[in-house]
């Protein structure tokens, strides 16, 4: 017997796409591109732009994030 898929896919042509698009609003990259969006929307919004100064996409090498160690002490040339 054969089945002629041709129907499901003329009914649900629109599954597909739907589960990527959720897939799309689910995920870390979409959420920090609409939260970043949030922010600068409501820093223009709220804040004088007289006293304020909007700045973004601010990113620094990961060796400023650290805490700075103290050098080792060197007890032998003491």
């Amino acid at each position: 017997m054969i089945f002629d898929y041709s129907q499901i896919i003329s009914h649900y042509w629109w599954l597909p796409m739907l589960l990527m698009l959720i897939g799309l609003l689910k995920s870390p990259w979409f959420k920090g591109v609409m939260g970043e969006a949030m922010v600068n929307l409501a820093a223009c919004l709220f804040l004088d732009n007289n006293d304020y100064l909007l700045i973004r996409n601010v990113s620094g090498h990961k060796h400023f994030a650290r805490k700075r160690e103290a050098p080792p002490l060197n007890l032998i040339n003491l």
